[in-house]
């Protein structure tokens, strides 16, 4: 009986997860708001987790999309247990808008509407800012945007170039894992192959998460409905920040799944009640932040019908915690022996940050489906001319 509720893809050919799924749930939990806090509202909750388990159980694709698909219903489960369940918004989250007053910058805290549509707003903007871009729990970490006063014209034309340099790398990364031969095991390959076919892969990924990021951009800001400012950089600066592995993730990547880890680590903080600034509270919360990422990207492992059903995917997120208790031993014993940041010893966090993730990024995509790389169909420029001067 327990088995017909959660058929495998050796039961029968399951389908793929349908292109409703992620909208219906974001939108029964901002739709939620408008119920009664408490009990009522949190009742939202049942039709979001049925149709997770639906997602995780009853759909299988093979594709990105599978994959996506996952980890965004993931991210959406541990947005509704942040916003609606660990929290009342109406009292503990706000929008804040810095205005000019009296010729200095005063920041101003939006009141929570109480007309019905007004507050549905209000709630819409602040479940999709998953950085928390313009409200009070925004990141300290970001990148900073542009000024106010930027010119509109100037930062389209700036940022349409970005994006077009971004396509660029998507579509030579993608020609270049097209023509990389995988036979056998991925981990029974050559190391130095292994280190350049994940390396290939990290740089799509990041290309594709920057030309999507400044596509939404791009449309949001010429339509009107957003400004210049409300668009930070995706990314911070790797050339500046990423000379350790903890400032790789907590500066350069994109910080959208800060708010769930962050919030997994305090509650853990809080329920064991450890002690600000120790060993043990600072080091746990980094390691349940790690956990909550890589159960969110399991999810997307398993509807994605990983080989491995995402073991060594796990393994790479929870390898990141020891990498940076090695690097903040390291930095340790250094200032005990008198050593003092500077270019010499940033140079030295540069490349070892580069050989940590030369040996980790193998994990994460060791047994990603093959038809990642084989179904790339987006127009390709590159492909194209490399057809024309082939024939």
């Amino acid at each position: 009986m327990l088995d017909a509720l959660s058929p495998s893809a050796e039961d029968y050919p399951l389908s793929a997860p349908p292109g409703w799924l992620q909208p219906l749930m974001s939108m029964i939990c901002i739709y939620s708001i408008i119920l009664p806090h408490g009990a009522i509202r949190l009742s939202a909750g049942g039709l979001v987790f049925g149709l997770f388990f639906y997602l995780q159980f009853w759909t299988a694709d093979r594709g990105v999309n599978g994959y996506a698909t996952g980890t965004g219903c993931a991210s959406i489960v541990l947005r509704w247990l942040d916003l609606l369940v660990m929290h009342r918004p109406e009292t503990e989250f706000w929008s804040v808008e810095e205005i000019k007053q009296d010729g200095s910058h005063v920041k101003v805290q939006a009141k929570v509407p109480f007309d019905r549509w007004a507050k549905l707003k209000w709630f819409g903007s602040l479940w999709i800012a998953s950085r928390g871009v313009g409200w009070n729990i925004q990141s300290s970490q970001l990148p900073p945007p542009v000024a106010k006063d930027y010119p509109k014209d100037r930062w389209l034309f700036r940022t349409i170039v970005r994006t077009f340099s971004m396509y660029l790398g998507y579509d030579l990364t993608s020609n270049i894992l097209l023509h990389i031969v995988r036979e056998g095991p991925f981990l029974a390959h050559p190391i130095a192959w292994q280190v350049f076919y994940a390396w290939t892969k990290a740089f799509r990924a990041y290309y594709s998460f920057e030309s999507s990021y400044f596509a939404l951009a791009i449309m949001s800001v010429a339509t009107g409905i957003c400004q210049p400012h409300q668009w930070p950089p995706l990314t911070g600066s790797f050339g500046r920040d990423a000379y350790t592995v903890r400032r790789m993730w907590g500066r350069c990547w994109h910080q959208c799944m800060r708010r769930p880890s962050g919030e997994a680590g305090r509650v853990v903080k809080e329920t064991f009640r450890l002690k600000d600034g120790t060993y043990l509270s600072r080091y746990s919360q980094i390691c349940i932040g790690f956990l909550v990422s890589a159960l969110s990207h399991h999810a997307g492992a398993t509807v994605g019908c990983f080989e491995d059903g995402g073991a060594w995917q796990f393994t790479y997120f929870m390898l990141q915690p020891a990498g940076i208790m090695l690097e903040d031993l390291a930095i340790y014993i250094g200032k005990k022996c008198g050593l003092r940041p500077d270019g010499l010893t940033r140079r030295f966090g540069f490349l070892w940050t580069i050989l940590w993730f030369s040996w980790t990024l193998r994990f994460m995509v060791a047994y990603q489906p093959n038809t990642w790389v084989t179904s790339y169909s987006a127009p390709s420029i590159i492909g194209y001319v490399m057809r024309r001067s082939i024939g």
